[in-house]
């Protein structure tokens, strides 16, 4: 297993952190902590205090092929992201402001593009293997923070059509996003970024609106930039998206939420009550972008591209009254009409996920995912004329079990099962052996 002399330079630190802090704080309060590297001496707290927030967080993808795709095979990749985010109210006194840096490093092989030779990457954390400035960008918030303001360079997918949900699966087509709306090109996506701004507004507790503008480039996921041209030119495009989003709470009961006094004694108290009840979280969002791209099957420049994406998730069993603890249902749906830019012109995915389904393990989470993706016509006409087949359709099943072995670290068996690999009968299809790995610095 390959590692970059800085990840070799975090282990350490890692295990020397843990030392401090396992030390210096009383028995079991480092390994219920948030953070590998813990306060390390203080120097955390001091930081967070002046306004210097460090955030890091590091994840390798374990894949192997026992049966099926073109080759047997195992491979592995890692991320690490880092960064620095300075809260401009308590350096200088600029109230509601942020600036942010942010890094990304990678490592690693693919055993999609390696053994099993599908669409949908296996490892989510593979794509753009070097290390990347990703993050550069200030926020601002007003109206008792219910709008926000952010620019600079940031991908699309930091705020539209991504949810939490997402993160808990290994595979590409569902991680992050929906992977149709990155194949377009002009939904931009981690590692990459390029120029961008956006807007949110909570319209109510339970509504909110998003709007963003975004650079479309072809140097965005250029492994030998780095991240670091910031130019403009005359071919690039200009992507423009809106999103509006509904949070409702259905059902809602009142829950106990901690005590206070009655005004009567120091020491009587009564219990405190806020309504709660089964979370949801729907959106619908389109784009339009005016980048000229080659036209499948063709030499012809075509702009105008767009693409619409709907997504809804919704507890519908709760352990017990407010508590996150229950199964969640959840869809995505894509669909991006030109058949002569997209290759993957519709994708709806969707699964369940249940928070503690396990005696003891409140924390944990087991998944299922399904994605289906259609490929483009076109596309499918110009791989044929390739010698590549004709491909038709990818289907995936994932399943799983997050294991949090603190609130810092978790390790995921999990399993795919990949149907009609690279859409073109000519693959077997593959099961896919996994394990995730992360840790939270």
């Amino acid at each position: 297993m390959h590692l970059s002399p800085i990840k070799k330079c975090l282990i350490a630190a890692v295990v020397s952190g843990t030392a401090v802090a396992s030390s210096s704080a009383s028995e079991g309060g480092y390994w219920q902590g948030e953070h590998a590297l813990g306060n390390f001496l203080g120097i955390r707290d001091s930081l967070e205090a002046a306004g210097v927030t460090f955030f890091g967080s590091y994840e390798a993808n374990i894949g192997g092929n026992p049966v099926g795709g073109r080759e047997r095979g195992v491979a592995y990749s890692d991320n690490f992201d880092f960064g620095l985010r300075f809260d401009l109210e308590k350096l200088v006194g600029w109230g509601g402001a942020t600036f942010t840096v942010q890094g990304v490093q990678r490592d690693g092989r693919s055993l999609t593009n390696d053994y099993v030779g599908n669409f949908y990457q296996v490892q989510q954390n593979y794509g753009v293997q070097t290390t990347m400035l990703y993050g550069v960008y200030f926020e601002q918030k007003f109206l008792d923070d219910r709008a926000s303001l952010k620019f600079g360079r940031f991908a699309t997918n930091d705020d539209f059509a991504t949810s939490p949900i997402y993160g808990l699966y290994m595979g590409n087509a569902i991680d992050g996003n929906p992977k149709s709306l990155v194949s377009s090109g002009a939904f931009t996506s981690y590692p990459g970024s390029s120029w961008a701004a956006r807007f949110k507004y909570e319209t109510s507790a339970e509504t909110n609106v998003s709007l963003g503008v975004y650079q479309n480039t072809d140097t965005v996921y250029d492994e030998g930039k780095h991240g670091l041209d910031w130019s403009m030119r005359g071919n690039d495009g200009v992507m423009f998206i809106g999103q509006v989003g509904w949070t409702p709470e259905f059902f809602r009961k009142p829950v106990a939420v901690g005590t206070t006094p009655d005004g009567k004694s120091a020491k009587a108290v009564q219990p405190a009550t806020e309504m709660k009840g089964l979370p949801g979280h729907y959106w619908l969002g389109m784009y339009y972008s005016t980048w000229e791209t080659r036209a499948f099957d063709s030499d012809e420049l075509q702009d105008g591209k767009y693409g619409f994406y709907v997504h809804a998730d919704q507890m519908v069993y709760q352990e017990s009254p407010g508590s996150d603890q229950g199964l969640t249902l959840w869809t995505a749906v894509v669909y991006q009409p030109d058949e002569r830019v997209n290759i993957i012109p519709f994708q709806i995915n969707g699964g369940l996920v249940y928070k503690g389904l396990l005696p003891g393990r409140e924390a944990d989470s087991t998944i299922l995912g399904l994605s289906y993706g259609s490929f483009s016509k076109d596309y499918a006409r110009e791989e044929q004329k390739a010698g590549r087949g004709s491909p038709d359709y990818e289907f995936v099943v994932e399943a799983g079990h997050r294991i949090q072995l603190t609130k810092f670290a978790y390790v995921m068996p999990e399993l795919q099962w990949i149907i009609n690999p690279a859409g073109t009968g000519q693959v077997d299809d593959a099961l896919v052996v996994g394990l995730r790995i992360g840790i939270t610095f």
